[in-house]
C-alpha cells in the first residue's frame, strides 16, 4: 500500500488584511495548510497497474494479467471479478495465470481478492 500523499495548499488573496502587493504583482500568500489525500493501493499491484489506478478517470477499462495461488477456487474468483464489473478473459491453470478486463478504478480491489498474488496491467505494444 502506498502511504498518504500530502499536498500543500496555498491560499492566496489579491487584496485584504495581511496581504501585500499591488494589482500588477503576484498576490502574497496569507495562509498555508496541508491537506492529506489518501488513496490506498494494494501491495499486490505491479508498477503499471499502480500508475493506471492512480491516473484513472471515469470507467476506463484495463486488461490485466493476474498471478493467482494454485489453490484458488476458480468459480469464487470469477464471481468476485464479475461482482466488481470485470470479465475473466482466459485462464491458464498450468501457470496460475488469469487475464481479466476490469475498470481501472477497481484494480486495487482486484489485487486484494483472496488468492491473488500479483496484478499487472497490460501495455500497448509498440514496434
Amino acid at each position: 500500500m502506498i502511504g498518504p500523499v500530502t499536498l500543500a495548499v496555498v491560499i492566496a488573496s489579491a487584496g485584504g488584511a495581511g496581504c501585500t502587493g499591488s494589482a500588477s504583482s503576484a498576490p502574497a500568500v496569507h495562509s498555508k495548510e496541508s491537506v492529506t489525500v489518501s488513496q490506498s493501493l494494494s501491495k499486490h499491484l505491479g508498477p503499471s497497474a499502480k500508475m493506471i489506478a492512480m491516473r484513472s478517470v471515469g470507467d476506463e477499462r484495463v486488461s490485466t494479467l493476474i498471478q493467482v495461488a494454485p489453490s484458488i477456487d476458480h468459480q469464487v474468483f470469477q464471481g468476485d471479478v464479475t461482482a466488481h464489473g470485470g470479465t475473466v478473459r482466459s485462464w491458464m491453470p498450468e501457470a496460475n495465470l488469469v487475464t481479466v478486463e476490469i475498470s481501472a478504478k477497481h484494480l486495487s480491489e482486484l489485487a486484494d481478492m483472496k488468492g491473488v498474488v500479483y496484478v499487472e496491467a497490460s501495455q500497448k505494444y509498440q514496434q
